[in-house]
């Protein structure tokens, strides 16, 4: 075996004893053949079938989206996936996003009814569109002018108020806006079949205290019961003697708002 000269050396520190190079060499020599087998002792027991936990991708390639339906069938509550005008997930509280369920045939009444909304009594300003993936609900033009998106229908479904998608009349002339601007006049239930001889109270007091958690008896009460007529046809209304802001779905007892 060849010894370093003493030109190849390197200086030793002061006070230090001379360095056995030749030694050195040989416990190199052994700890990289330990660190080899210790590898290949690594690489052949780790099964293939059973990666660590959060392993890196590393195929350089994009994660691919799933699709529409399948993001509706894996979501945790199958009423909170919105999509954009793309047909792309976003939150339900963007300008353009619509709430994606799985309803059919895709119409509001039928999507509502079967979120657990009562579309008896209660009347919104919610369209209907049927795609691929199944039935997209979007605000209408009166409540999207109010302020209202996607997220204001799962509040809806949460059992909340929602002046803004609820349906409502200016004045008596109208016209028909969001509830949640100034008005005078909220629909109680759709238009129905007239038999021309009913009275208001007969056709519309049980729905309207359904409606709004009150009744309609004292003469001081600031919210009446009104009957809206047109092509052998009624509606039922709740008109008020000052102009409102917001619904009056159980309102309650006081004064409306």
């Amino acid at each position: 075996m060849v010894t370093p000269s003493a030109s190849s050396r390197p200086p030793s520190l002061k006070g230090s004893p001379d360095v056995d190079w030749v030694k050195i060499g040989g416990i190199g020599s052994l700890l990289g053949g330990i660190a080899a087998v210790v590898t290949l002792i690594v690489a052949t027991t780790i099964d293939p079938e059973d990666p660590p936990d959060n392993p890196t991708v590393t195929t350089g390639q994009p994660a691919t989206q799933p699709e529409a339906s399948s993001v509706l069938t894996e979501a945790t509550n199958p009423a909170d996936v919105c999509l954009d005008e793309g047909g792309n997930t976003v939150h339900c509280a963007a300008p353009t996003a619509q709430l994606l369920v799985d309803v059919a045939p895709c119409s509001t009444t039928a999507a509502l009814n079967q979120l657990g909304v009562d579309t008896g009594l209660r009347q919104f300003d919610i369209e209907a569109a049927e795609v691929d993936a199944g039935c997209l609900l979007s605000p209408g033009a009166r409540a999207s002018r109010a302020g209202a998106t996607a997220a204001d229908i799962l509040g809806l479904v949460a059992g909340e108020t929602v002046s803004v998608l609820s349906l409502c009349l200016a004045t008596d002339e109208g016209p028909e806006v969001s509830c949640a601007e100034p008005h005078s006049i909220e629909f109680v239930g759709p238009w129905q079949p007239y038999d021309g001889r009913s009275s208001v109270n007969e056709l519309c007091d049980a729905p309207a205290r359904r409606y709004t958690n009150r009744t309609f008896d004292s003469p001081a009460e600031p919210l009446k019961l009104v009957r809206l007529v047109g092509d052998g046809q009624y509606r039922c209304a709740i008109k008020s003697n000052q102009v409102l802001s917001e619904s009056v779905w159980r309102l309650g007892g006081g004064q409306p708002r």
